[in-house]
C-alpha cells in the first residue's frame, strides 16, 4: 500500500488507477476485435488459396489428355463432344473421360489442353507462394493475438497494435493519389477456367498477385 498525506489525494490515485484500468480494457479490446478480424480473413484466403491449388493440381491432367487425343486421333470422330480413352499413365483410372469441342479438330482440342497445362502450370507456382505466405502472415496474426491477451499495460498493447498496422498493411487515405497507386499495383487479373468450370484469377505481376492476395 502507499501512504497519502490526505483522503484527498487517496481519492485522485483511486479513481486515477481505475481509469487506467478501464483504459487499457478498452485498447485491449479495440485490439482483439481487430486481430480477430485480420485472422478471420486470413483464414478465409488460406482455404480459398487451398481451393485454387488443388485446381492446379489438375495441369498435368490436362497435358494427358491431350496426349491422348493426339495418339488416338484416327479413331476419334470430329463433333463428338466426348470420348473416353484408356489413361496408361494411371493405372487406377483404366478409361479417362475428355470433353471436346464438337466444332474443334482433334488437334485443336488437344492444343487447347496443352495450352491449360502450360497456364496451370504458371498458376500453380504464384498459388503456392501466395498460400506460403499467407500461412506466415496467419501465424503471424495468432501470435499477436497471444502477446495482446497477456500484454500487462498500455504501452505493451501500442507495441502489439504497431505491428498489426505492419502485419495488415494498413495505408493512410490520400485522396485520388491512392486510387493511382492502387491502380498501378492491382491491375486487372487474368481469369482462367478449370476444367469444371470454376474460375481462376492469376495477376498479370507481382504487384497484381499482391493485390489480389490482400485486397480482393
Amino acid at each position: 500500500q502507499v501512504p497519502y498525506s490526505t483522503m484527498a489525494e487517496a481519492l485522485t490515485a483511486y479513481h486515477g488507477s481505475r481509469d487506467q484500468v478501464a483504459r487499457t480494457q478498452t485498447i485491449l479490446a479495440g485490439l482483439l476485435r481487430r486481430l480477430q478480424s485480420e485472422i478471420s480473413a486470413a483464414e478465409r484466403l488460406s482455404a480459398r488459396l487451398g481451393q485454387e491449388a488443388a485446381l492446379y493440381r489438375e495441369g498435368e491432367l490436362h497435358a494427358r489428355k491431350g496426349q491422348l487425343l493426339l495418339a488416338n486421333r484416327a479413331g476419334i470422330r470430329r463433333g463428338e463432344q466426348t470420348v473416353e480413352l484408356v489413361d496408361y499413365a494411371d493405372p487406377g483410372t483404366q478409361l479417362l473421360r475428355i470433353e471436346l469441342d464438337p466444332a474443334c479438330s482433334i488437334e485443336e482440342n488437344a492444343k487447347r489442353y496443352f495450352a491449360l497445362h502450360r497456364k496451370t502450370k504458371r498458376g500453380a507456382a504464384i498459388v503456392t507462394r501466395r498460400l506460403e505466405e499467407a500461412a506466415k502472415r496467419l501465424a503471424t496474426l495468432r501470435l499477436l493475438i497471444q502477446e495482446a491477451e497477456t500484454a500487462k499495460d498500455v504501452c505493451e498493447l501500442q507495441r502489439v497494435d504497431a505491428a498489426l498496422a505492419r502485419v495488415a498493411r494498413r495505408r493512410p487515405i490520400q485522396g485520388p493519389a491512392t486510387s493511382r497507386v492502387r491502380e498501378s499495383e492491382g491491375p486487372e487479373p487474368r481469369t482462367f477456367r478449370s476444367s469444371d468450370g470454376l474460375a481462376i484469377l492469376v495477376g498479370k505481376s507481382g504487384a497484381g498477385n499482391d493485390h489480389q492476395t490482400w485486397r480482393l
